[in-house]
């Protein structure tokens, strides 16, 4: 709400009704002194000052229209009168006492209520503008890029106006109908706008993750799961929503200009699938903070918002017709979209190098009395567990016969560990004895049969 009288464009609007009608309020009063005395010359100069400054601001709002003396009223008349009100109330109170001289006490005050009620009367003045004229809704620099949608898309502008009118613009829903109008349409935006307007807005995007991220991480991992919070509008700073707006602004506006298309589905799904295999290989507990986000499973929501900025920097990374084609397809914004039985294959299997990465930190560790578990890496969908006997393992035959009768049946019926197989991973196992005698092995879909 504060926000709302905050706004630069309120700001400006008040701060030139305060110095135009305090100009002609101190003149006009300076008039009458003698003749009312200082309290109501004052009065009378902020009521006539109202008067001048209503009249000239309706046909200047008008631009040439019929005069516009509703929002004259609150931006020039409402805050002249309150002047008069409390310059007379002040003076009664101070500078009408017997011997007393409080006459800059007293025109202090009554500047101070200009100022205040003219940026009261300034919003409101805004208001009645967005709501007298439905074309007018986004003058608001935050929401003015969607004056763009008029511009470039006439066809769903329309049904943008009509919903525009029904929402109250003084609680800054203006703004939240903006993202979720956004939202809905993003794809035909995205998919007619240039390739720098759509990297722009997405490099906004991480902008305004990393904005939340310190003290609103849950917000951040909604905007980066695709849903907008409305109350993130209240708690971002105003230069961080002017980016985003502005962003915005820019790819609306490059309708039609050069671009290098959309992805086919195989390309758009080798984009993510190589973007998840980077990030598990980089930092596995973001890997899989944004596994569980995205399929809406409760995680750390910091390691959450961590990993979807990630994402979006290495998605960013990639080179700009590359970007752009995929950031275009539904893949990137369509919540029903289903992967290809392929790329859901690759993007399981980039899970075992989160794994890996998981597990190095914590080696070596002791599983028997004989046994250590040394290493673990895995490439070319093989899986391969290191492990150091703490006896002479000779040529092997005793611990091949225990591993086929124990260590076989009871991988194939470890849930944990059987998707890997399923989806055709090769487990090796090697030993190493204290005799340097080595033996490896390996569980494959055909030792589960």
């Amino acid at each position: 709400m504060l926000q709302a009288f905050l706004n630069p464009v309120v700001i400006g609007g008040a701060i030139g009704a305060t110095v135009v009608l305090f100009a002609i309020g101190m003149l006009v009063s300076r008039a009458f002194k003698k003749g009312l005395g200082e309290g109501v010359a004052l009065f009378v100069g902020f009521l006539i000052a109202g008067c001048v400054g209503t009249g000239l601001s309706a046909y200047g709002f008008a631009d040439g229209g019929n005069p516009v003396w509703v929002r004259s009223a609150y931006a020039y008349g409402i805050p002249s009168i309150v002047a008069a009100v409390a310059s007379l109330v002040a003076y009664n109170f101070l500078g009408g006492k017997p011997g007393a001289d409080n006459s800059s006490s007293v025109t202090m005050i009554a500047l101070f209520c200009l100022a205040v009620a003219a940026v009261v009367g300034q919003r409101f003045s805004l208001i009645e503008e967005h709501y007298s004229d439905d074309r007018l809704l986004f003058s608001d620099p935050l929401t003015a890029g969607f004056a763009a949608v008029e511009d470039e898309y006439p066809e769903i502008w329309d049904e943008f106006a009509e919903k525009a009118k029904n929402v109250d613009m003084f609680g800054g829903d203006a703004a939240a109908l903006a993202v979720e109008f956004f939202q809905q349409h993003q794809g035909t935006f995205m998919a007619n706008g240039s390739d720098e307007s759509a990297a722009d807005l997405m490099r906004a995007v991480v902008s305004k993750m990393k904005s939340l991220r310190p003290q609103h991480p849950e917000m951040c991992v909604s905007v980066g799961s695709g849903v907008a919070p409305t109350a993130m509008l209240d708690v971002l700073s105003y230069d961080v929503k002017l980016r985003d707006a502005e962003a915005l602004e820019a790819l609306v506006r490059s309708n039609g200009q050069p671009n290098s298309g959309i992805a086919s589905q195989a390309e758009a799904e080798a984009v993510v699938i190589d973007v998840f295999t980077r990030l598990a290989k980089e930092n596995p507990v973001e890997f899989y903070g944004l596994v569980e986000a995205s399929q809406g499973i409760a995680t750390d929501n910091r390691t959450a918002c961590e990993a979807y900025i990630r994402f979006q920097e290495l998605t960013l990374d990639r080179p700009l017709p590359e970007f752009a084609r995929m950031i275009r397809h539904p893949i990137n914004w369509d919540d029903n979209y289903a992967f290809s039985a392929d790329a859901e294959r690759e993007l399981a299997l980039a899970s075992l190098h989160a794994e890996v990465g998981l597990a190095m930190p914590t080696l070596p560790q002791k599983l028997d009395a004989s046994t250590t578990w040394v290493g673990m890496r895995y490439e070319s969908e093989r899986v391969t567990y290191d492990y150091e006997v703490s006896a002479a393992i000779g040529d092997g035959s005793r611990l091949r016969s225990f591993f086929e009768e124990n260590t076989v049946p009871s991988v194939c019926s470890d849930a944990n560990i059987r998707w890997m197989i399923d989806l055709g991973v090769v487990i090796d196992y090697t030993y190493v004895g204290t005799d340097g005698g080595t033996v490896e092995m390996h569980i494959d879909s055909g030792s589960c049969d």
